[in-house]
């Protein structure tokens, strides 16, 4: 299904459950005004507060089996077998789904039942409760029900689209295309489709929260082949300067090697034995050499890191701080991405003038693009997204 068809099938699912939810107001009033006790009220409202009604044996149980598939219906699959891959990704968003819809039919269950008890000690008539009772179910729909049936059909398609992209045509990369009017979240991660991602990488495979409605496209080229037009031109842009002397050289080479981790724990310590001496003054030399015979970005340019943590202390938007250390990064996100690994991954707006180095043509590790900041940068929060381990930083000059 294409990717407009699906958002459009997304907002008619919506719609079902949004029709069922108010099937359910307009049962539970009725029941409600006709009752003149509490006990009366808790026996013929007893298929409300008593079990789920979505779950097996539930009053609701027939209805939303039909609702789910249609929402199944988005994992269209192509030259897989029944029984075979397409109906295991089928059962896992199915069961997805179940799982949101099971529990806001928990939370709908002992909601009614502790509003209508809290009213009768209350001594509310059974027309306030009624009020009381649809405001309730109208709550759970407006903020839940249309909300699991949009995000669901939306992941029904991707993971679909994805199956078949993976194994039917060999795709080994994606990007996201959100809606014209997404939310700064996704907005942030996806920037529009600009970036690819490994086929592999599921960490911010859409959708990433209720009512997202960004959609994948898929190539059959990796993640690098798609955004090597976003560095290809570095070396010619930041050649090394004529300037720094071989002794310098040999100081980077080894940081870019595999002495950056002493080489920094040294200059954070400020030396305080013999031995994180000699790292603390490679890291003092490679630093004194980026501010003077380093470079400096040609334009406002996004920088990407990844870390195992964050390493900051009680982060918040606005606030500014610096690291006691050389700070690599690159300009490749998808480089930070292996680093970070279940880590952080740290965007960098970097602006024009930046003072930096760019070691690409010094370092074993070819096509990382490291571009090393020099020590004290001074940094602010942007944005914080704790559950995805995303932070957005910008360098103060």
């Amino acid at each position: 299904m294409s990717n407009s068809n699906a958002r459009r099938k997304a907002n008619i699912n919506a719609k079902k459950f949004d029709q069922l939810m108010q099937d359910i107001e307009k049962d539970v009033v009725r029941r409600t005004k006709n009752s003149k006790s509490l006990d009366i009220w808790t026996n013929k409202l007893g298929s409300y507060i008593n079990t789920n009604p979505f779950t097996t044996g539930g009053v609701k149980h027939a209805e939303m089996v039909g609702l789910l598939e249609n929402v199944m219906s988005e994992a269209k699959f192509k030259g897989l077998a029944r029984g075979g891959t397409a109906e295991l990704v089928k059962g896992v968003i199915s069961e997805n789904t179940m799982h949101y819809v099971t529990r806001m039919g928990d939370d709908m269950k002992n909601n009614l039942r502790k509003i209508a008890v809290d009213a009768y000690n209350q001594n509310m008539n059974p027309h306030q409760i009624a009020e009381k009772l649809q405001d309730e179910v109208q709550g759970l729909s407006k903020t839940r029900a249309k909300a699991i049936a949009r995000t669901e059909t939306m992941r029904a398609n991707n993971l679909s689209n994805y199956v078949n992209a993976k194994l039917n045509m060999g795709a080994k990369s994606y990007k996201v295309i959100s809606a014209s009017d997404c939310c700064p979240r996704c907005d942030l991660i996806y920037k529009n489709g600009s970036v690819w991602f490994d086929i592999d990488d599921l960490t911010h495979f859409p959708p990433l929260h209720p009512n997202c409605r960004c959609v994948v496209v898929f190539s059959t080229k990796t993640a690098y082949e798609n955004n090597k037009g976003l560095y290809k031109d570095l070396h010619n842009e930041y050649p090394l300067n004529k300037n720094i002397n071989n002794k310098t050289l040999t100081d980077i080479s080894s940081y870019v090697g595999n002495n950056s981790s002493p080489i920094n724990y040294a200059l954070e310590s400020k030396g305080l034995n013999k031995y994180s001496k000699r790292d603390y003054d490679i890291g003092q030399n490679i630093n004194n050499n980026i501010l003077n015979n380093g470079h400096k970005l040609s334009k406002d340019t996004t920088l990407w890191r990844g870390q195992d943590d964050l390493y900051i202390n009680n982060p918040e938007i606005g606030k500014e701080y610096s690291w006691n250390r050389l700070l690599s990064t690159s300009f490749s996100r998808e480089v930070a991405n292996d680093f970070k690994r279940e880590g952080w991954l740290i965007e960098i707006q970097a602006p024009k003038n930046t003072k930096g180095l760019y070691v690409e043509n010094l370092s074993p590790n070819i096509l990382e693009h490291e571009y090393i900041l020099p020590i004290n940068t001074r940094y602010k929060i942007l944005k914080i997204f704790n559950k995805d381990k995303y932070i957005k930083i910008q360098i103060i000059q």
